[in-house]
């Protein structure tokens, strides 16, 4: 009986296709540039050593505007997390009130994982800089 592919394995074969796809190619191309790909792989160069992004190449008013996109981002991710916290607090507060154990584990869990993500959000320039550093 024939089942109808999933989403996930049709994706599955279509990235083991394409990898051999790749493979199959590398090792039959000759000339030198495959040897040159072939010498850099082998003593594990990096091809993109000392190269960091760089915005400025398509001018100033699209630097200026992919930050203000990000920071607009920002800013609504706050008030999203934010509003979820205020919400979980008194969530937990109500439960707590009502005497219901299950409902208060239940919420306390809920304000964690909220305070969790509002510190991560305030938190994120200093996280994707030490991210960045490492890299």
């Amino acid at each position: 009986m024939n089942s109808p592919r999933t989403p996930l394995r049709s994706n599955a074969t279509r990235t083991a296709v394409v990898a051999a796809v790749f493979v199959a190619t590398m090792l039959m191309s000759t000339g030198t540039a495959a040897a040159e790909v072939g010498e850099l792989y082998a003593k594990g160069v990096n091809p993109f050593d000392g190269i960091v992004p760089d915005f400025a190449i398509f001018g100033a008013e699209f630097n200026n505007a992919w930050r203000k996109i990000l920071a607009g981002l920002w800013a609504i991710a706050f008030v999203i997390v934010g509003a979820g916290f205020i919400r979980a607090i008194i969530d937990y507060q109500s439960a707590k009130k009502g005497g219901y154990a299950q409902g208060v584990a239940e919420k306390a869990e809920s304000a964690k994982s909220s305070a969790i993500a509002l510190g991560a959000l305030s938190g994120l320039p200093i996280i994707v800089g030490a991210i960045i550093s490492v890299f």
